[in-house]
């Protein structure tokens, strides 16, 4: 989802950044995001600086900001919290590398068998989250047992060489998830 920069302040003066990094593996259609916190100190005395990524539920996502465009989506291990801006809406096109990201509940995934398409998908816990009969929540495709992807029916394939891919459910998708996210725990 995002990359960017955030400053933290460290002790007796110092002051810290936080680098957030994105990266999507398009031959396995499951994103992994890094998140790097590396300290300088600056003045008198010892600080540290940054501080560690918010871990956060991609599917209720109360942990990040959403006010300044935060977003919850895939870490290095379970789910983070990245900086705005996450703009892009469920089912328009994304870059999960340099941006645009999505929007909060949905991540940048491929969308085509050639893996040269990628588009926001709703996050989920289970079918009634992607809609009910609009969809299925396919938990095959985060590289989690609990959090799945809404999907199409039929809309889960991997022909053609670009590895597993999820045709988006686009309508009939509930604004907030009737499990509320309860399938995650961060």
């Amino acid at each position: 989802l995002g990359c960017g920069n955030s400053s933290g302040t460290g002790g007796s003066g110092g002051t810290g950044t936080t680098t957030t990094t994105s990266s999507t593996s398009k031959a396995s259609s499951s994103s992994s995001k890094s998140v790097t916190a590396t300290g300088t100190g600056t003045g008198t005395g010892s600080g540290t600086g940054g501080g560690a990524a918010i871990s956060c539920n991609p599917i209720n996502d109360t942990q990040c900001d959403k006010g300044a465009g935060d977003a919850c989506d895939f870490a290095q291990a379970g789910f983070a919290c990245y900086p705005g801006p996450n703009t892009v809406d469920l089912c328009a096109v994304c870059d999960p590398q340099n941006g645009p990201f999505c929007k909060d509940g949905s991540t940048c995934v491929p969308t085509d068998s050639a893996g040269t398409t990628n588009k926001c998908v709703k996050f989920c816990c289970t079918d009634a989250d992607c809609g009910g009969a609009a969809g299925s929540c396919d938990k095959s495709l985060t590289g989690d047992p609990n959090v799945g992807l809404c999907g199409a029916p039929g809309g889960v394939g991997g022909a053609g060489g670009g590895g597993p891919f999820v045709t988006p459910v686009c309508t009939g998708v509930p604004a907030t998830a009737p499990s509320n996210g309860s399938c995650y725990t961060p």
